[in-house]
């Protein structure tokens, strides 16, 4: 049976012709990913998702200038002064985490926007911004539940762009969990997450990525969505990766059942 399922496979190269053996595969990957614990010997341990927090050392208040220019933001906001300054709220649990928007009082500066989010692009390069800018990026900021700007590039899980959200309703995600669905967009952290509250990032563990047939790293803390004819796992289409995070928003850990370290 085994044998057939593989070479059923083998045959599936696109996704209509995956999707029939969708069940079939699950079962598969599930022996796979047993074989590949059984001889690396390697149980990952699923890590929660995690915010950027600025030392308080690093802190310093908003100028007055500044003050009267935000003085529409209720929340307590400062100025964190690392590598690349940005701007930080102070969070109910008293730590200071990263709105991802950028700092400066060289309003048309070149701004790092790889870093942090730049609020204005300038003669099509990223500046850090008028007040004005900065003004709107940190209202938006500060809309999410995570504090932490929806365009982040680095350092916070973003919101998954709107095709993949309704990749993910297509396999019966409601609106609600979708859009609470996010990716760090580092290579080190290629995994699902879902946010599900301001404090709390919770790992699905189904790993994310572009390239269908990209070989795809299995363990006890990653589920990979496809398996290739040659028998590898691999990331799979988007919708089987959809199909995978269905999988997870059914447990109350939004960890995918095959994850056993979430």
């Amino acid at each position: 049976m085994f044998a057939l399922l593989i070479a059923s496979i083998v045959f599936a190269q696109t996704f209509d012709e995956q999707t029939a053996c969708i069940e079939d595969l699950e079962v598969c990957q599930t022996q796979v990913t047993i074989l590949t614990n059984s001889l690396t010997q390697i149980e990952s341990i699923a890590a929660a998702g995690s915010f950027k927090n600025c030392n308080p050392a690093n802190l310093t208040p908003v100028s007055t200038w500044w003050a009267d220019k935000l003085t529409t933001i209720s929340d307590a906001i400062y100025v964190c002064h690392e590598d690349v300054p940005y701007w930080a709220v102070q969070m109910e649990d008293g730590s200071y985490r990263s709105t991802c928007v950028a700092y400066s009082d060289d309003l048309t500066g070149s701004c790092p926007s790889d870093e942090v989010y730049c609020s204005l692009i300038l003669d099509d390069s990223p500046v850090y911004g008028y007040a004005g800018n900065v003004l709107a990026a940190l209202q938006e900021a500060l809309a999410t539940s995570t504090k932490t700007h929806p365009f982040c590039p680095k350092g916070s899980c973003s919101p998954i762009n709107d095709w993949l959200k309704s990749q993910m309703e297509l396999e019966g995600i409601s609106s609600d969990d979708a859009s609470k669905i996010c990716l760090y967009g580092d290579s080190e952290i290629d995994q699902y997450y879902y946010v599900a509250n301001g404090n709390t990032i919770q790992n699905t563990c189904v790993v994310e990525g572009a390239n269908w047939n990209t070989e795809c790293v299995a363990d006890a803390s990653r589920v990979c969505s496809g398996i290739s004819g040659e028998g590898f796992n691999i990331i799979g289409w988007p919708r089987q990766q959809a199909r995978m995070i269905a999988k997870a928003m059914e447990s109350e850990n939004k960890a995918h059942p095959q994850c056993t370290t979430a």
